[in-house]
């Protein structure tokens, strides 16, 4: 063989190793492009889905907040016309201080009949209180000072002070009303 030929056949055999490292590596590059596109596209699918999860739950938040700031209104509203309808009910229970009011507040001088101590009446009801305490020989006097209530009176007593006052029996029965009227704004509205 001649030099010619060896060369020949040199030259054909690098060409096909060539052009096989050149497939090889055309094809691993493909392989590479795809599976970064992929990849990339997996992230892309990813992010989109975060942002979308995210903008779902802000959404979710703000609406939760808005329902929650109606129903705060509803309820101060509700508030509102419970304070409204106690105003009118505590008017027209003491009206004139007789009735229903008076009956009220005798049963309470009953309830300190057998106490010692002094009774500190609300303004409004000195002469009622001093009428109704002056029937009984014996239990708590009536003090020279008076407190700025509605009604009722304040027993201070030698062993413990007891409230009788209408205010303080008007703040329990609010406080009583107060979960009932809660609870019903915040389930009518849903």
């Amino acid at each position: 063989m001649d030099v010619q030929n060896i060369e020949k056949r040199i030259l054909e055999s690098a060409r096909a190793e060539a052009e096989t490292i050149t497939r090889q590596a055309e094809e691993k590059a493909r392989d590479l492009l795809e599976s970064a596109r992929a990849s990339n596209e997996e992230r892309a699918r990813e992010a989109v889905e975060g942002a979308r999860q995210a903008l779902q739950q802000q959404h979710d938040q703000q609406v939760t907040s808005a329902k929650a700031a109606d129903k705060l209104q509803l309820l101060a509203r509700r508030a509102g016309i419970l304070d409204e309808v106690f105003e009118k009910a505590v008017e027209r229970f003491i009206g004139d201080r007789g009735g229903e009011y008076r009956k009220w507040l005798s049963a309470r001088t009953d309830s300190v009949a057998g106490e010692s101590g002094t009774v500190v009446p609300a303004e409004p009801d000195r002469p009622l209180i001093e009428e109704l305490l002056s029937t009984r020989d014996t239990g708590p006097t009536l003090a020279e000072k008076s407190l700025p209530l509605r009604g009722g009176f304040m027993l201070e007593g030698d062993r413990f002070d007891l409230d009788l006052s209408l205010d303080t029996q008007l703040v329990e029965r609010k406080t009583e009303l107060l979960p009932e009227l809660a609870k019903k704004a915040f389930t009518d509205a849903d």
